[in-house]
């Protein structure tokens, strides 16, 4: 099993057993606490993605990533919304669209005094 899905049995379905329905109170801090819990698992996503591509250069050009965790966000509330209301067969275009949300994102930036490409061999 792995770790978020050990997380998710531990956040939800075991909170649900628990806790009592008729607290609205309780309700709202749960509400709150799982959507605190979703926007750092975006803004840890993103920091990952700008720490990736900030370390990675294709023909002499640094990629920039300039997305933020509210995007993210958004996008997955959008794609859950769509994957229940077809019955999961969105689900099938998630890697695609998640994919082109990335490259959507990320922009090319010249670095200066890379030899963009040539190989050279020295002897030593």
């Amino acid at each position: 099993m792995s770790f978020y899905n050990t997380l998710y049995r531990i956040l939800f379905l075991e909170l649900v057993l628990i806790m009592d329905f008729k607290n609205p109170i309780l309700l709202a801090v749960i509400a709150v606490a799982a959507f605190l819990l979703l926007l750092g698992l975006a803004w840890a996503t993103i920091r990952f993605m700008k720490w990736d591509t900030k370390h990675t250069i294709i023909s002499g050009n640094r990629i920039k990533f300039n997305a933020n965790a509210f995007q993210l966000l958004g996008n997955c509330f959008k794609w859950t919304f769509l994957t229940i209301i077809t019955v999961g067969i969105y689900a099938l275009w998630l890697p695609i669209k998640v994919r082109k949300w990335k490259v959507k994102h990320m922009e090319l930036q010249p670095v200066y005094g890379y030899d963009y490409g040539q190989v050279h061999f020295y002897n030593y």
